[in-house]
């Protein structure tokens, strides 16, 4: 079974209950047989390998993939108006087959009906992911993404960036390394390099040439994918190890490192 052909069958949505779970429920309800027969065929065509490690990847990728959905909705409607862009900015994250596309328009629009609710949403991600914090800290990153997506960053978007994290988590000094490496500052060297390495300015070389490994090691592909990631989020990881990587060579020229 594929990761979008578990989500339209609804059989995501009836193992998470909750909100999530709701939500798939009521976006699976509007599916027309047509959708559900397409989302079928992916699923024949898409399993491979062992079925148990098959399930648990594509329960973890699904959830995630939701999770993103859910937040990403309430997210775009705090400051007031839900916009298109936002939305095409949750497909870029998310390449998804036109059948996965309809489903996942209609529980964003379903989710945005009103910004309320949101901490429900991120306590049940937060029990979901508590075994895999870097799970956490990408989703909280792509919700960067699409909170800067109109290219203004409303007050309001960032209380709720900033109270998720806190669900999430993460202590403040956290938040702000994960928001410098996925905010558009971030692409036009405006971030604190040391901030986006997560090392102190006054750290040793050894200190931030370690920390730089091992956010490469972290985003490596085989591990992000390992950790819950669907495959079409694989590309912000990679832009994860490209800020990491800026950060690292501004460090070195500063310091003159060889």
């Amino acid at each position: 079974m594929s990761v979008w052909g578990k989500l339209i069958g609804g059989a995501i949505g009836l193992t998470l209950g909750g909100p999530l779970g709701a939500l798939i429920g009521v976006g699976v309800g509007h599916l027309t047989d047509k959708h559900r027969k397409e989302a079928k065929k992916v699923e024949r065509l898409g399993y491979s390998g062992s079925p148990g490690q098959n399930e648990r990847q594509e329960n973890q990728q699904a959830t995630f993939i939701l999770s993103f959905v859910a937040l990403a909705a309430k997210l775009s409607k705090v400051d007031g108006r839900v916009t298109q862009i936002e939305f095409d900015t949750l497909k870029r994250v998310f390449p998804m087959p036109g059948f996965a596309s309809t489903l996942m328009s209609r529980m964003f629009m379903n989710a945005s009906n009103d910004a309320t609710g949101f901490e429900e949403y991120a306590n049940q991600i937060a029990s979901i992911f508590r075994n895999s914090p870097k799970a956490l800290e990408d989703l909280l990153g792509a919700l960067v993404l699409i909170a800067q997506s109109d290219g203004v960053l409303h007050p309001a978007e960032k209380v709720f960036l900033k109270r998720v994290s806190e669900i999430f988590g993460f202590v403040p000094d956290e938040y702000s390394r994960i928001f410098g490496i996925y905010s558009r500052l971030a692409e036009t060297d405006g971030a604190d390099p040391y901030q986006v390495l997560g090392v102190a300015p006054d750290a040793s070389d050894s200190a931030i040439k370690s920390a730089h490994r091992k956010i490469l090691r972290e985003n490596h592909p085989d591990v992000a994918m390992g950790r819950g990631l669907p495959e079409e989020f694989i590309a912000v990881s990679n832009r994860k190890m490209a800020e990491a990587n800026s950060a690292y060579d501004r460090i070195k020229k500063e310091r003159g490192i060889s």
